[in-house]
C-alpha cells in the first residue's frame, strides 16, 4: 500500500471538487491532468 502525505491529497480532492462544481462533467484529459499533477496514474 502507498501513502501520500494529507496535505497534498487534501489538494487533489480540492482540484477534484473545483472540476465538478455546479454538477459540471470534466472531461477525460482534466481528469488525467489533475491525476498527473498529484502523482497518480489510472490503472489499465
Amino acid at each position: 500500500m502507498l501513502k501520500n502525505r494529507a496535505d497534498s491529497r487534501e489538494q487533489y480532492f480540492e482540484g477534484l471538487a473545483e472540476l465538478t462544481k455546479d454538477g459540471r462533467q470534466p472531461n477525460q484529459e482534466e481528469l488525467l491532468e489533475l491525476m498527473h499533477r498529484f502523482d497518480q496514474y489510472p490503472v489499465l
